[in-house]
């Protein structure tokens, strides 16, 4: 009884770790092209193949997100 456990144990540690490995962090500063001022607000999606939005993310008061990336394939 007690190895069941010990199994079971083993197997969501497993899960939780292919599921840590599989993304990645992103993060960046958006700001104008013209005066280079932070944009607030800014909306930041993360598209798959298919132009479906997965994700998203929006700048803060300095122009600046983070956000975890689900696939290398998908683009920002």
């Amino acid at each position: 009884m007690k190895s069941r456990y010990k199994l079971i144990l083993l197997l969501v540690l497993f899960n939780a770790a292919l599921t840590a490995v599989g993304q990645r962090v992103v993060q960046g500063t958006i700001s104008s092209k013209t005066d280079g001022y932070p944009l607030i607000g800014v909306n930041v999606t993360e598209v798959d193949a298919n132009n479906r939005v997965v994700s998203g993310t929006v700048t803060d008061f300095d122009g600046k997100f983070v956000m975890k990336v689900k696939s290398n394939d998908n683009r920002l």
